[in-house]
């Protein structure tokens, strides 16, 4: 395949980076090719390596347009409304919200979800999943994975015990107390671990925490050296309609860690799931 080849099939693969600056000028001869165009849609794709916030030279860098043609692009998304200044930096606009739930929408809702699970998997560097309550189980429904020697979760289709996961116990957390009592007669807590709690009035404390707190953590419950942390995903009423939890090694991942680190992120990412399923 020749270079101008490979260029094309670059530039049209949506799978692929987009063309390089570089790589622009193989389509000089073009009349229909409108390279302004196609640089400024180059350097919003430096919010995407370099975001939220980028400046004209961070701007010029990754993309390696010249400076000067860089500030151009960025003062020309910011006349009509897609960047702002905010000092020396520009950042996205929320006009660019309805283009990316357009976007969501048209993978349909597991598609869409996959999309916010994968980038919250880059963003902890961890495995992540959603998943519902089937009975007295954690049905997964959606699932990023880590390659790793020891991770969490499985993939679609896998049923855990809710009272000792932390995805379970943020989903009964939204029962009443005789629902929780049919779950744990379903399913008798039993010791998978040293680790796993199965005294019933403890189990229950557990789940009356996950509702306080919005968030819950097994710490190797149902494997030993695993940790996740879990919150629940809402509708636009309030009601718990599933939960998104990730981890992974105990030994890389203080309690603190997930709840510092981790716990900001799954109840942002909860929340842009939540309001994608209601619009699908």
């Amino acid at each position: 395949m020749s270079d101008a080849a490979r260029t094309v099939v670059r530039a049209t693969d949506p799978a692929r980076d987009p063309p390089s600056a570089a790589e622009m000028d193989s389509f000089s001869g073009d009349p229909h090719f409108m390279l302004s165009l196609a640089r400024g849609l180059l350097v919003l794709q430096a919010f995407v390596s370099n975001g939220p916030k980028v400046t004209v030279s961070e701007a010029a860098r990754v993309t390696g347009l010249a400076r000067a043609t860089a500030r151009r692009c960025l003062y020309t998304l910011e006349k009509v409304g897609y960047v702002r200044s905010d000092g020396p930096a520009f950042v996205l606009e929320s006009r660019f919200l309805p283009l990316a739930r357009a976007y969501l929408r048209s993978l349909g809702p597991e598609g869409s979800v996959q999309v916010v699970l994968d980038r919250l998997r880059d963003q902890v560097d961890e495995t992540c999943a959603v998943g519902k309550l089937d009975g007295a189980q954690v049905l997964y429904t959606s699932v990023a994975r880590k390659s790793r020697t020891l991770t969490l979760g499985g993939t679609p289709g896998l049923r855990v015990p809710a009272f000792c996961t932390s995805m379970g116990r943020v989903l009964l957390a939204e029962l009443d107390s005789g629902e929780v009592d049919a779950v744990l007669r379903a399913f008798p807590p039993v010791k998978f671990t040293a680790y796993t709690v199965t005294s019933p009035d403890e189990v229950r404390e557990r789940i009356r925490e996950a509702g306080r707190n919005g968030f819950s953590i097994n710490d190797q419950e149902l494997d030993v050296g695993l940790r996740a942390l879990a919150v629940p995903i809402r509708d636009h009423r309030g009601r718990v309609i599933g939960a998104l939890n990730a981890g992974g090694e105990a030994q890389r991942l203080a309690n603190s860690a997930l709840v510092g680190r981790f716990l900001p992120l799954l109840q942002e990412a909860a929340e842009e799931i939540s309001q994608l399923i209601e619009q699908v």
